[in-house]
């Protein structure tokens, strides 16, 4: 085996290889003792992150990329689609099983993945609305799914007090 175990750039030490002598020769036998490294942008970061920065200049640990040994080296954290929820457009939710496409949210880039259709507020139509307020069905609830509990004080809303109505010639106010 070679006494100095590091592999040129693009390349990985293998102990399983064999020199080309009784004795290791440093000139002849370094690009045996190191073939060739699969390049990073050969591995698919496995979910929760995404390639590094500088995929393109970062080798795996061998011939071919394994995620469980290389995932470390290739990819970076992915940040959760939670810190995008602030920019969901109205009537979408966030969707927080999945991650941004990088180690920061872009809206742009990861609204499609981040943002996912909300349950219109009409999956809570049988929801009885407290007095003083009204169902809308035109709204959306604050998920995917509408939750009763969650989703009550989105889709019943304050309904405009009767106080300030002009009611028709004839007609009296209630007190």
């Amino acid at each position: 085996t070679l006494i100095d175990q590091s592999c040129p750039k693009g390349r990985y030490f293998n102990p399983m290889e064999f020199c080309t002598g009784t004795s290791c020769d440093e000139g002849l036998d370094r690009l045996i003792c190191c073939p060739v490294a699969a390049p990073c942008e050969d591995l698919t970061c496995p979910l929760g992150r995404t390639p590094s920065a500088n995929m393109s200049d970062v080798y795996c640990e061998g011939a071919s990329c394994i995620v469980a040994r290389d995932a470390e080296r290739c990819c970076e954290e992915a940040m959760p689609c939670h810190n995008i929820s602030a920019n969901c457009v109205f009537g979408y939710a966030t969707n927080d099983d999945t991650y941004c496409d990088g180690t920061e949210c872009d809206l742009a880039r990861d609204l499609d993945r981040c943002c996912l259709p909300a349950e219109p507020c009409t999956g809570l139509e049988l929801t009885n609305c407290l007095v003083g307020r009204f169902f809308n069905f035109t709204d959306y609830c604050n998920g995917r799914a509408c939750e009763e509990v969650r989703d009550r004080d989105v889709c019943c809303q304050v309904a405009e007090s009767c106080r300030y109505y002009d009611c028709p010639y004839g007609s009296l106010t209630r007190p």
